[in-house]
């Protein structure tokens, strides 16, 4: 089991590190982390099943190159604890999440002033734990925001998100509609 997780990750990786390669040495890189809100629906035995995340530290490290003046080509990388309560059980559980979602951002109007964007992306989350063993879920999705930057090498940036994960390992399908805010710093 440890080997295909590690398989895995690296499958991911390599994935991810293929995306990120630029295509020019003048290519700009971002490196951000965002804070948000994000809602998750699932049926569950026929019942529909709510549960509603707000993470106030940062949960995510974005990073991105922008492949030209309209182009990002970005990835998002998560490492998460998060304590799971079972009704039937006794005690509290904790489980580990590591995450990577690489996407590409098109960016509307002009450089130095605040730019509406949409996004596509797509990638994994695999859980660890005593309650979920260990678990592959695999997720789908798109998002719209606007950057603002906030001088030459930081910007503010804003986004509403809607990501489908599939069914997969026994756990049902389910629908995240997300809110982040987040900041990025430029490196030339």
């Amino acid at each position: 089991m440890m080997k295909m997780w590690i398989r895995g990750i690296s499958t991911a990786a390599l994935l991810g590190a293929a995306l990120l390669l630029p295509t020019s040495v003048s290519a700009q890189l971002e490196l951000g982390v965002d804070i948000g809100y994000e809602r998750f629906s699932r049926a569950v035995d026929g019942d529909d099943m709510v549960s509603t995340v707000i993470s106030t530290l940062p949960r995510e490290l974005r990073l991105g190159l922008s492949v030209s003046d309209r182009l990002l080509v970005e990835s998002g990388i998560r490492i998460s604890r998060s304590s799971i309560s079972v009704p039937d059980d006794s005690h509290d559980s904790s489980a580990w999440a590591v995450g990577l979602t690489p996407g590409i951002a098109w960016l509307f109007g002009q450089e130095g002033k605040a730019r509406p964007y949409l996004r596509v992306k797509g990638g994994f989350d695999r859980f660890s734990g005593p309650v979920l063993d260990d678990v592959t879920r695999w997720q789908a999705g798109g998002a719209g925001g606007v950057r603002i930057p906030l001088n030459d090498w930081v910007l503010a940036r804003f986004e509403a998100s809607f990501v489908r994960v599939f069914e997969g390992d026994d756990l049902a399908s389910e629908n995240r509609l997300g809110l982040k805010a987040g900041f990025s710093a430029i490196v030339n």
